[in-house]
C-alpha cells in the first residue's frame, strides 16, 4: 500500500515537472521568435494555472520552472559574459543570476499555493491571478535590488513578444499594467473553462481578448516626426583604433562626407562611445571637427566618455559652434559589465568579475534635454532605457544611443529592439534610436 502510495506521488510530480516544463518553453519561444510565435505568450500560463486549480505547487515546482525558462531565455548571457566578462569566476554571474530569478518564481508558486489550499475553485483562481500579476510587476520593476540597482528586468515582460502583432495598440490608452492583468485573466479563464466547459467562462474569455482583437482593426496613429530627413543624418563609427586622432580623423572625413550628400543637414547623430575617449579632454578635437562646418549651423549628437576628478563617465555630448553645448551622464550602468555594486565589493570580488579594471561611475539624476531651436531631447544611453530611467515629460522625443555591435547574438538584439518600440508605444513619444548598425 505504502509503495502504491509513492509511486502515484512519483506519477503526479513528473506530469507536473511535464506540464511545467512545457509552460517554461512555450513562453521561452514567445521570446526567441516572436514574429512568427509570439501568440504563445496567451497560453504560457494555462498549464501552471491549472495544476494550480486542480493540484498543489510547492515551491520546488515553482524554482524548477524557474529553472527551465531563464536558462534557455538567458542563454545570451553565458554567451555574453564568455566574450566580454572578465575574471576566471565570470561564468558565476550568469548561474546566480537564473538561480536568483528562480527563487522568485518559486516564492510566486508557493505563496499562491498557500493563500489558496483549501479553497474554492473560483478563489483560488482570483489568488493565482493577482500573485502572477505581482510576480510579474515585481520582475519587471524591482528584481535588480540585490545588484544595488531600483530597476527590473524589462525582456521578459509577457505583452512583449505582441509588439509586432499590432495587438498592442490600446497600450497608451489603459496602460501597461491594466493590459497586463486583462491578459493573466484571459489565461485563468481559458483554464477554467478546460476545467468546467461553461459558456458562460467562454463569453468572459472573448470579453478579456477584446482590447487585443480589437487592435487589429484600429488604425494607429503614427508618432509625428517633428524633424525633416533631409536635416538629420548617422554616422557609423566602428573604428577599433586605440589611437583618439586615428577615430577623430575617420569621424570627421565621415562627418564632410555626410554634409556633401545632406547640404541642409542640421543634426548628425553618432552612437554609444563613437568617440571612445574622455571628449571633455580633447577640446582640439571639437575645434578640428567643427573647422570646415562654420557657417553650417550643425549640431552633433554623439556618445563618447567624460572624466572629471578622477571619475569616467558614459556620456552624450551636444556640440555646437566648436563648443560642448550640453552632455547627458549615464545613470543606470550594467552590473558586472560597467561596474561592480558596492554590496559585492568585498575581498575579491573585483578581481573574480572585474580583474579590478576601471569602472564607470554613474551620472547623477537630473533633467538633461538637449534644446535645438524648438526641439526638446531627451537623451537615453543603452541601459538607461531598459533599466527604467527617470523619464521628464517636457520633451518631444527621445534620442537613444546603443552600442548593438556589443551584442553578438541576434536574439539579444531583437529583445532590444522589440523592447524599443514597446516603450515608445507605451509612452506614445517617438524614440530615435542610434546604434552601430540601425537608425530611425
Amino acid at each position: 500500500m505504502a509503495s502504491e502510495l509513492k509511486l502515484n506521488v512519483s506519477i503526479d510530480s513528473v506530469k507536473k515537472s511535464i506540464l511545467l516544463f512545457s509552460s517554461s518553453v512555450i513562453f521561452a519561444l514567445s521570446f526567441i521568435s516572436p514574429d512568427s510565435i509570439g501568440l504563445l505568450t496567451f497560453f504560457y500560463l494555462t498549464p501552471i494555472f491549472y495544476l494550480g486549480l486542480k493540484h498543489s505547487l510547492s515551491f520546488k515546482y515553482g524554482f524548477f520552472w524557474g529553472i527551465c525558462f531563464y536558462s534557455i531565455h538567458f542563454y545570451y548571457l553565458f554567451i555574453l559574459i564568455h566574450e566580454k566578462g572578465q575574471g576566471e569566476f565570470k561564468q558565476f554571474a550568469a548561474v546566480f543570476i537564473i538561480f536568483y530569478f528562480s527563487f522568485f518564481s518559486g516564492c510566486w508558486f508557493y505563496f499562491s499555493n498557500k493563500f489558496s489550499k483549501n479553497k474554492g475553485i473560483y478563489y483560488k483562481a482570483i489568488i493565482w491571478c493577482l500573485l502572477t500579476f505581482l510576480f510579474i510587476f515585481i520582475n519587471y520593476n524591482f528584481i535588480f535590488w540585490i545588484f544595488g540597482s531600483n530597476s527590473g528586468y524589462v525582456l521578459t515582460h509577457p505583452l512583449l513578444p505582441l509588439i509586432n502583432w499590432n495587438l498592442l495598440n490600446f497600450l497608451p490608452i489603459i496602460g501597461i499594467w491594466l493590459l497586463t492583468l486583462i491578459l493573466i485573466i484571459f489565461s485563468m479563464l481559458l483554464t477554467l473553462l478546460l476545467i468546467n466547459k461553461k459558456m458562460t467562462l467562454f463569453l468572459f474569455s472573448l470579453i478579456c481578448f477584446f482590447p487585443f482583437f480589437a487592435c487589429i482593426f484600429i488604425y494607429k496613429e503614427k508618432i509625428i516626426d517633428k524633424i525633416d530627413s533631409n536635416e538629420i543624418g548617422f554616422i557609423d563609427n566602428s573604428d577599433n583604433s586605440n589611437n583618439p586622432y586615428d577615430i577623430a580623423n575617420n569621424i570627421k572625413s565621415k562627418i564632410l562626407q555626410l554634409v556633401k550628400q545632406k547640404p541642409n543637414i542640421k543634426i548628425i547623430l553618432l552612437p554609444e562611445s563613437a568617440f571612445p575617449f574622455a571628449l571633455n579632454e580633447f577640446e582640439e578635437i571639437i575645434n578640428w571637427w567643427f573647422y570646415e562646418l562654420k557657417d553650417k549651423k550643425i549640431h552633433i549628437l554623439l556618445g563618447s566618455h567624460r572624466k572629471e576628478k578622477g571619475k569616467t563617465f558614459n556620456t552624450s555630448y551636444h556640440l555646437f559652434d566648436s563648443r560642448i553645448i550640453n552632455y547627458y551622464d549615464k545613470t543606470n550602468l550594467i552590473f558586472f559589465s560597467e561596474y561592480l555594486p558596492d554590496s559585492w565589493k568585498i575581498i575579491g570580488l573585483s578581481k573574480l568579475f572585474l580583474n579590478n579594471s576601471k569602472e564607470f561611475c554613474p551620472g547623477k539624476e537630473r533633467n538633461t534635454i538637449f534644446e535645438i531651436g524648438n526641439l526638446k531631447i531627451q537623451p537615453c544611453i543603452c541601459s538607461d532605457l531598459f533599466l527604467q530611467k527617470k523619464l521628464f515629460k517636457e520633451f518631444d522625443f527621445i534620442l537613444f544611443f546603443m552600442n548593438i555591435n556589443w551584442f553578438s547574438i541576434n536574439y539579444i538584439k531583437r529583445l532590444l529592439y522589440l523592447f524599443i518600440k514597446f516603450k515608445e508605444l507605451e509612452l506614445n513619444k517617438l524614440i530615435i534610436y542610434v546604434d552601430n548598425t540601425t537608425q530611425r
